[in-house]
């Protein structure tokens, strides 16, 4: 599974102590309906023993999946790992979807070409842009082209 991938990758490529738990639940359409996930790292200064200790609590609790078909929230879940020890939640923050894309960083990743590339683009006459995540679209004429190249001098 990929929560067994990624606490592998984080405990031995990145020599961070970690635990990672994920689950998914698909609703009767077979879309998705619910899905989470729990990692856990030490923060610094704090005992690594603490991370091995969530660890084994990890493993020892039920999978994901069937909290969240038994409708159990995320403060549920923390309450389940972190029974008998003092925790606090610092921050809450609804989960969204935000693509990080913009006219502006599409035009830093044309520049990235290199002059001889944002050259050949001017003399097509545009440059189009689609971001693979959100599907926005960008396109720059030659105007735009040419602002470009006069910068990259």
């Amino acid at each position: 599974q990929i929560d067994d991938d990624l606490e592998y990758y984080l405990n031995q490529s990145e020599q961070l102590p970690s635990a990672v738990q994920i689950g998914a639940v698909l609703g009767d359409d077979g879309q998705l309906s619910v899905a989470g996930g729990l990692l856990i790292q030490n923060l610094a200064g704090y005992e690594e023993t603490a991370i091995y200790q969530l660890a084994e609590r990890i493993q020892e609790m039920p999978p994901l999946e069937e909290l969240f078909k038994e409708g159990k929230t995320p403060e549920d879940v923390l309450a389940i790992l972190f029974e008998g020890i003092e925790y606090e939640v610092l921050e809450k923050r609804p989960l969204l979807f935000k693509c990080q894309c913009s006219r502006e960083r599409s035009e830093q990743a044309i520049m990235s070409l290199g002059r001889e590339e944002v050259e050949s683009l001017y003399e097509e006459g545009q440059a189009i842009v689609d971001c693979h995540f959100c599907h926005q679209r960008y396109i720059f004429d030659q105007e735009d082209l040419e602002m470009m190249l006069d910068v990259m001098i």
